[in-house]
């Protein structure tokens, strides 16, 4: 009997720990789901209870500095469908909805496999950014047949004015507004701003039950930009660049004009270019902004740098002479050529008629160590830092290989890679007494109409400090115009200096060189007191090769109509009367 006691007795306790275990078990699940999952549940149930409307932020404009819209957002509607609500089969809506929607037979029945898949009972995107027509005709049948379950939701679309003008500057967006290329890429958070909701109960359709939200958070709107682009002077350069391309039907063509004192960027323009406000009917390609992506070897616009620094070392002067061999020369391991064979020419001479023997025999005398150091000085071999994305740093041979071959290839325009960007800003260091300035497009930044940002000019380095070889130059500079290899850039109104480069193209993944060339020029004006450096590089045109041919005309007539909208009054007539509409070559602006 006791021994049976014994057994039940046990048997309840059992009992009794295992209930206790049961809900201690029990007790711990609550606690971990009521303090560790608390804010889960929370919004699960608040998912179920509420809809959260996203009221979206206003994409910040991008204007020019002279006030012109470059890009803007417009309200535009797009339409969803919750098949959840709907009050009429799914057929009669389909019928009803589709002729009214400009979609292509492909596309059309891609969203009927959605429209009546079983997945999709909550949510399905049926056309965004309607136009502005099929928005009033659908608007019109929801509210004639009181369908429910088909609705619009606000957003914004990004638009630009000016089509193709400045596309490779500005960039565009996709459809959600995030930016992907150009200014809206890298000023992304700035422009974008931060969507604000609306949160309204729900029943247990999903269907609204008051038109007054429960809780509502308003948008902040973007930022705007505005560039230190004159809409005035990129016309000229779009225009410049239209003949240019008529002209000479090169592969690609680019410009850029940039403020000498301050680093501004006042024009840039490429070609081929795209429309942003379609860029997926054009091929990547046209898409490259070429100023600061593509690094060429620029030839003979190289040759200044090294003997500026030859003259600046004292290691010689700008009337040495040097022995140019009629053309052709054994210098060493190789053989250099001109394109016509000159005697003895002065270093300022060897600037003017663009001598490469002349050239190479100056960056022998300066040294290995000092050319090298020198294109890195001026900015060469690294980035700019403009405010845009997919920047080049251009190419230099590592200091370990540069040997004589080299010292004579940099010495004239070869061996290196450079950006028209690059050679904008080295220019303007050269003839504004040796500031180096980073390049800039950024002006303003303002939140409505407060203005949160001023653009100051960024100085990188000081250079060199000497007015007397900076006046040199500029008269160098001058010479190539009115004497050397750039006679066809010479104006009527502005004294002009500048630098022509003939190169040819190296061959893409191989050694040696094809039958292309590269023709560029740099204008410097006025030269008197330069105010602007423009760059103008085309590769390969047709009809003819050389800088002073191709690209020095057009560099000009850029540069004249620049002066003209910035206000500088002519340098070159005395008697201080504008000769430019005697010119048929360069008209007035």
């Amino acid at each position: 009997m006791e021994k049976n006691n014994f057994s039940l007795s046990v048997r309840a306790n059992l009992f009794l720990y295992g209930l206790l275990f049961f809900f201690l078990l029990l007790s711990l699940r609550l606690f971990y789901l009521q303090v560790f999952c608390h804010d889960y549940y929370k919004a699960l149930a608040l998912r179920q209870q509420f809809r959260k409307v996203i009221l979206p932020a206003r994409r910040g404009d991008i204007l020019s500095k002279d006030g012109k819209i470059l890009a803007r957002s417009t309200v535009v509607y797009s339409l969803y469908a919750a098949p959840i609500h709907f009050n009429h089969p799914r057929h009669i809506i389909w019928e009803k909805l589709i002729p009214l929607l400009p979609l292509s037979p492909q596309k059309v029945q891609k969203l009927r496999k959605r429209f009546f898949s079983p997945k999709y009972k909550y949510f399905l995107w049926i056309y965004r950014h309607l136009p502005a027509s099929s928005y009033k005709k659908v608007k019109k049948l929801i509210q004639s047949q009181k369908i429910r379950g088909l609705y619009f939701q606000k957003e914004f679309r990004r638009y630009y004015p000016g089509g193709e003008f400045l596309c490779h500057v500005l960039g565009f967006t996709n459809i959600d507004g995030v930016g992907l290329e150009g200014i809206e890429k890298r000023f992304q958070k700035l422009l974008c701003g931060q969507d604000g909701y609306a949160t309204y109960p729900v029943d247990a359709l999903g269907r609204i039950l008051k038109e007054e939200p429960r809780q509502m958070v308003l948008p902040r709107h973007g930022k705007s930009l505005v560039l230190t682009i004159d809409s005035r002077i990129q016309g000229v350069v779009e225009g410049e660049l239209n003949r240019l391309v008529l002209r000479w039907s090169p592969k690609s063509a680019c410009a850029v004009v940039m403020e000498v004192n301050t680093g501004r960027i006042l024009a840039l323009s490429n070609r081929p270019r795209y429309n942003p406000n379609h860029p997926a009917r054009f091929p990547p390609e046209y898409r490259r902004n070429r100023v600061i992506t593509d690094y060429y070897e620029p030839g003979s616009t190289m040759k200044v740098f090294t003997a500026f620094r030859a003259v600046l070392e004292g290691i010689v002067q700008w009337e040495d002479k040097f022995f140019c061999h009629y053309g052709r020369f054994q210098f060493g391991p190789r053989r250099i050529t001109d394109t016509h064979g000159y005697g003895y020419l002065t270093v300022r001479e060897i600037l003017i008629r663009s001598s490469n023997i002349g050239m190479a025999q100056i960056g022998v005398k300066l040294g290995a160590e000092k050319v090298r150091q020198n294109i890195l000085d001026f900015g060469f071999g690294q980035k700019t830092g403009i405010e845009l994305p997919g920047e080049s740093a251009g190419k230099i041979t590592p200091k370990e290989k540069f040997g004589f071959y080299s010292v004579t290839s940099v010495s004239m325009g070869y061996e290196i890679g450079v950006t028209a960007l690059q050679l904008a800003a080295a220019y303007a260091a050269l003839v504004n007494g040796g500031k180096l300035y980073r390049p800039t497009l950024l002006e303003e930044i303002r939140e409505g109409k407060r203005k949160i940002y001023r653009f100051k000019p960024f100085l990188v380095r000081q250079i060199y400090h000497s007015p007397k070889l900076q006046r040199q130059l500029l008269e160098v500079l001058e010479d190539v115009v009115e004497k050397g290899t750039a006679k066809s850039a010479r104006l009527s109104d502005y004294r002009i200096g500048g630098k022509t480069g003939t190169a040819r193209r190296s061959a893409k993944g191989k050694r040696g060189y094809t039958r292309h060339y590269l023709a560029s020029f740099v204008a410097v004006a006025p030269i008197s007191s330069p105010r602007i450096v423009v760059v103008v590089m085309t590769d390969s045109p047709k009809g003819a090769i050389y800088g002073g041919t191709v690209s020095a005309p057009f560099a000009a007539r850029i540069a004249q109509g620049t002066l003209h909208c910035l206000g500088v009054p002519p340098d070159r007539n005395k008697e201080g009367k504008d000769e430019t509409r005697k010119m048929g070559r360069f008209p007035r602006r």
